[in-house]
């Protein structure tokens, strides 16, 4: 589920690209200080616009830094820090813990499995920092996948779709909620409606590889509905002005525009793409269909 809240860099100036890459950077670098190295793999542009809008919301003192970068070692790279890294950073942990559990659980990924055992003594400290917190987003992910369990093989109601797209807006909400504040319910409802488009996103973008093995898919009984391509379109669509509206009625103004262009434009470059290689696909299909 990670990875669709990304910026379009083809609609970005240069200076705010080189912008977005320092929260990225900061990030980064809060993941290392934080959780060592091995917690770098659990960085995700998802969590950079949650540094970059809570940044913008609190208007925490930025410090800039240069320093190099495993990925980038002939140069120095600059990157910005601040408390609020920190706790995107615990966020951006606590997810990818039990996202890797909750697969390893369902389909053994051995990989998922070890990582999170890295991970293990890390929420150890995490469960006491953000008891509630932990527990429901464990929570949610527990009901998500007895939910699609239950459901496999049966056709699925808009009713339980909205259901287990509700499930991943849930647990975003609880990551976006960083403070009980006067923000916290615009928060909630930001991150609950993000949530939403991308559970639904991801589930587009992987129909035919999920088809291959077997595994559930919340839109696999759907995928001869009359008019299927703009009737998920409408979904994300639903979902997408929601978000922005709540976004809107946050008083940021600090890279208000980066932030504006993931949530107009850089949320759907997934699904954007998903659409092309699909339509692709089928064109495939129909070159062959009229040869033979």
């Amino acid at each position: 589920m990670f990875g669709y809240i990304v910026v379009n860099k083809p609609e970005l100036k240069v200076r705010e690209f080189d912008r977005y890459q320092e929260y990225y950077c900061g990030l980064c670098h809060a993941l290392k200080d934080e959780y060592g190295q091995l917690g770098r793999f659990c960085l995700s542009y998802d969590m950079t616009f949650l540094a970059m809008l809570l940044c913008g919301l609190y208007e925490p003192e930025l410090a800039r830094h240069d320093d190099m970068c495993p990925l980038h070692p002939m140069q120095k790279r600059p990157y910005l820090s601040a408390d609020i890294f920190k706790y995107v950073a615990d966020m951006n942990v606590i997810l990818m813990y039990y996202k890797c559990l909750d697969d390893w659980e369902d389909e053994k990924k051995a990989g998922r499995g070890l990582y999170a055992l890295s991970l293990k003594k890390a929420m150890e400290s995490l469960r006491e920092r953000y008891p509630d917190k932990c527990k429901k987003i464990a929570k949610l992910l527990r009901k998500n996948s007895e939910a699609e369990k239950a459901f496999a093989g049966r056709k699925l109601t808009s009713r339980a779709l909205d259901y287990l797209s509700g499930l991943s807006g849930k647990m975003l909400a609880e990551v976006f909620a960083m403070k009980d504040d006067e923000w916290n319910d615009e928060l909630r409802k930001l991150g609950f409606y993000l949530g939403k488009f991308i559970y639904l996103s991801d589930a587009y973008a992987d129909m035919e590889e999920d088809d291959k093995k077997g595994r559930f898919n919340a839109f696999a009984s759907y995928r001869d509905r009359e008019n299927f391509e703009n009737w998920v379109h409408s979904l994300l669509l639903m979902s997408a002005t929601s978000a922005a509206r709540y976004f809107e009625m946050l008083p940021i103004i600090e890279d208000a525009q980066i932030l504006r262009n993931v949530i107009y434009a850089g949320i759907w470059t997934g699904y954007q793409t998903a659409k092309r290689r699909r339509a692709d696909h089928d064109r495939s299909l129909s070159d062959t269909g009229r040869q033979s």
